[in-house]
């Protein structure tokens, strides 16, 4: 028999211990914090899983754990790209793989695909104390949910327009910035608008950060009078796990994370979150590691790098190259190649008999 509990969620003042400087949108954990180094490429490579044992229901506040012993987990691999072309924009590309499993008492699903690509920009509006950031971007599923089928839902399914506004601002060793913003997804589903807010805190090579962020549903689903199909499906595909394609879902969750900077051009991100809150979601934890490649490709760079490696002086002209090399004696101190000079000047002036009274000052 299922347990249901209600749960009253307060959130105390957001203070991170610790900062980064990293970066691209990608998968459950995101950077919501940008930089701009100029001409960069930003290559960046992320894992994350997730696993859950309860629902958040549709009246919120409240959780239910799922059927004993059932269980939903589900492994993420993201790949992405984001090209710096000046300090005020870029473009980003992704692409998403997953890889899922659901238990129930008598039966194990699994699932794995290439489930998404990303496409987005981000432009600086308002360059100042405080950066104002609009970020556009699209989502394109490779794969649908269907309640036709038997497959476990490893994506949202949806293809999704919309953008974040971003206001980030810096002190001392300090990064901290707000979100918001406002997600289209089609065939009939909510919209959501994404809110949250991000810190970062840099001690020495190592930077430690923070995030609390979510989604809620405006509008409503096609299937906001009767949600019984999706709740079947979940329960049938699922083990009865709201992770994805529920009806007018919203979310609560918390990630912390420590960034290793192992090199200024290379860093690596490990960290956790779980799930503060939510209506007609998925209650459960996370871990994430990320690692990012930052490199640069201005040809004039690297032509003049080439340049400077290629020269050699020409040694073999025919003159005597210890023309070029100061004498040991020379080479001393100032004051004694002053006393040099002077004896070679008094021998000159000794050999052409001149009078003392008319040398030359």
């Amino acid at each position: 028999m299922k347990k249901i509990f209600c749960k009253r969620t307060v959130l105390a003042p957001f203070f991170i211990l610790s900062v980064l400087l990293s970066f691209s949108a990608l998968a459950q954990s995101q950077n919501h914090l940008k930089s701009y180094p100029l001409e960069s490429w930003e290559l960046q490579f992320q894992s994350s899983f997730f696993n859950s044992t309860a629902n958040y229901l549709s009246t919120g506040d409240s959780y239910q754990n799922l059927t004993k012993d059932n269980y939903y987990r589900l492994t993420l691999f993201d790949v992405g790209i984001r090209k710096i072309f000046s300090s005020k924009w870029s473009l980003g590309f992704s692409n998403q793989i997953a890889a899922g499993e659901s238990q129930t008492l008598s039966l194990k699903r699994t699932n794995s695909a290439v489930t998404q690509s990303k496409f987005f920009s981000d432009f600086v509006v308002f360059d100042g104390k405080f950066n104002f950031i609009l970020e556009p971007f699209v989502t394109y599923p490779w794969v649908r949910n269907d309640l036709t089928t038997d497959a476990m839902a490893i994506s949202e399914g949806a293809i999704e327009l919309g953008s974040l506004v971003r206001l980030q601002t810096s002190f001392a060793k300090v990064r901290w910035g707000l979100f918001s913003g406002f997600n289209y997804r089609d065939q009939g589903r909510s919209s959501l608008v994404p809110y949250g807010t991000a810190a970062e805190v840099k001690l020495g090579s190592v930077l430690l950060g923070g995030e609390i962020s979510g989604y809620r549903s405006i509008g409503f689903d096609k299937n906001t009078s009767s949600d019984t199909d999706r709740v079947n499906w979940s329960n049938r595909v699922n083990a009865g796990s709201y992770k994805f394609y529920s009806v007018n879902p919203s979310s609560l969750e918390s990630r912390f994370w420590t960034t290793f900077l192992v090199d200024p051009r290379f860093w690596l991100k490990i960290g956790a979150g779980m799930t503060l809150n939510g209506s007609s979601t998925a209650s459960g934890w996370e871990a994430f590691g990320q690692i990012q490649w930052r490199f640069k490709t201005s040809d004039t760079a690297v032509r003049a790098s080439s340049e400077v490696q290629r020269f050699r002086a020409d040694t073999e002209d025919g003159v005597d190259q210890n023309l070029f090399h100061p004498t040991s004696e020379y080479s001393e101190s100032p004051k004694k190649l002053k006393s040099v000079l002077q004896d070679e000047l008094d021998q000159t002036e000794a050999a052409q008999k001149i009078p003392r009274g008319e040398r030359r000052p």
